[in-house]
């Protein structure tokens, strides 16, 4: 499954608050039982659905998901063994704190890849990819202004999509996916403050205005700069000890203020 399959939005009822694994689990149809039940789990933890410290007792979860508890048992192994879940308060299973290292390892790899295949795209890019750019662009832009943060995550998504499909590479592409997969829970967060958001699509507008101008050198280092920013934010929360949690409500906090003195000048102009 790609990413995009993979943390697609699922609806969470009031019902349950594991409804959104049931819902991934039914739009999963192949695999084994155990292989379906880890790909729904996996993607309702991705997806933010399961948010960080969210409980995932067997016989909780064998209410929601229609197979006995010895797939969902082999799921949640192979979830602990991938980091995604650990043992929590009283031995009992829950989501981990998103691995801030691990995202770090993962972004200075892409740093490496992504400003290649953006490269490779403005060598490559036909005009239907670049105006597919543009309307990925313009659909964020408005998601963006309207707080319509999923939809903002998952058009991000589909942006690099159509840069990985324009580097002609598919090899290179599929190994970009790979690596963004384990950074997505950290990238849906990060993406809802105010000043990631601008800066992620000013940058993007660069990115699409020179893979126009087919200036692959300098789509190169704009999307160095893209990647650094992940990068600084990421040892920004290690060397002051925050999680991420920790780390957007303090610029959801600093947002709100800046929205505040925003609606003053306004008020006052």
């Amino acid at each position: 499954m790609t990413e995009q399959q993979t943390t697609d939005d699922v609806a969470v009822t009031q019902e349950h608050p594991l409804s959104a694994v049931t819902a991934a689990f039914n739009k999963i149809e192949q695999g084994t039982l155990t292989d379906r039940a880890y790909l729904a789990l996996r993607t309702s933890i991705l997806s933010g659905h399961l948010p960080t410290h969210a409980q995932l007792r067997e016989v909780d979860l064998a209410e929601v998901i229609p197979v006995s508890r010895t797939p969902i048992r082999e799921a949640l192994t192979r979830l602990v063994s991938q980091g995604l879940v650990t043992v929590g308060a009283n031995r009992v299973l829950e989501v981990r704190e998103v691995d801030l290292q691990g995202c770090l390892n993962t972004y200075e790899i892409l740093a490496a890849l992504e400003p290649l295949a953006v490269k490779l795209a403005a060598q490559n890019a036909s005009r239907e990819q670049i105006t597919r750019l543009q309307n990925s662009l313009t659909l964020k832009e408005f998601f963006y202004q309207n707080f319509r943060w999923e939809e903002v995550t998952r058009e991000s998504q589909v942006f690099h999509e159509i840069i990985y499909e324009a580097s002609g590479n598919p090899e290179l592409a599929n190994v970009i996916r790979r690596l963004r997969e384990d950074t997505h829970r950290f990238r849906r967060l990060y993406i809802r403050t105010r000043a990631t958001a601008v800066e992620a699509i000013e940058q993007d507008k660069q990115i699409v205005d020179l893979v126009s101008q087919r200036d692959d050198e300098g789509a190169y280092e704009v999307m160095v700069k893209h990647i650094r920013i992940s990068i600084t934010a990421l040892e920004s929360m290690m060397e002051n000890d925050l999680t991420l949690d920790e780390y957007i409500e303090q610029a959801e906090i600093l947002d709100r203020k800046t929205g505040e003195g925003d609606n003053r000048e306004a008020d006052h102009i």
